[in-house]
């Protein structure tokens, strides 16, 4: 079985940049595909991420750079994958908790983040430095405790506002 997960914003105004992933452990390689709608032309930019590492949350362009949040099986956890679109050359970096949607900052190697810890869910909005073998971590702010309805749409970045969507518990009860 195959799927495409779109996986991100336009870089430009004509192109597009899709993870096509093979939803098969043990299967083909991930491909991070860019897709010109103008010129209604596809490339492969990269094919070096094991069909262990699945891309169905958050991903941005910052400049030159693909970034992805991956669940990976090798790593037990989540990894940020960055991509170089002119040469295809791949970084991947373990991260601990949840990762959810990603933002482009000003900075080279630093992202907005939307991340979660503990079970339920707490999340919070943080600033993501990569570089080395683990990034580093600032909380910038934290959600109060909400119903997680488990979907990874429920968080959008808009301007310089994190917005998020949350379930709500019915009237008079304790459980969701």
């Amino acid at each position: 079985m195959r799927c495409f997960i779109l996986s991100v914003v336009a870089a430009s105004a004509h192109k597009a940049y899709v993870m096509k992933v093979s939803q098969v452990i043990g299967g083909d390689n991930s491909q991070l595909l860019e897709i010109d709608t103008e010129a209604q032309t596809e490339r492969v930019i990269n094919s070096d991420l094991t069909a262990e590492t699945d891309f169905v949350k958050g991903s941005v362009v910052c400049g030159n750079t693909w970034y992805g949040i991956g669940s990976s099986m090798q790593f037990g956890g989540n990894v940020i994958a960055q991509v170089d679109i002119s040469t295809g050359n791949l970084t991947v970096t373990r991260v601990g908790g949840l990762w959810y949607h990603l933002k482009c900052t000003e900075q080279a190697n630093e992202l907005l983040a939307v991340v979660a810890a503990a079970s339920p869910p707490e999340f919070a909005l943080a600033k993501l430095t990569l570089g080395g073998e683990y990034p580093a971590t600032d909380i910038i702010g934290k959600f109060p405790a909400v119903l997680w309805d488990g979907w990874v749409q429920s968080f959008t970045f808009s301007g310089n506002e994190l917005q998020a969507n949350f379930a709500v518990k019915k009237r008079g009860s304790d459980t969701a």
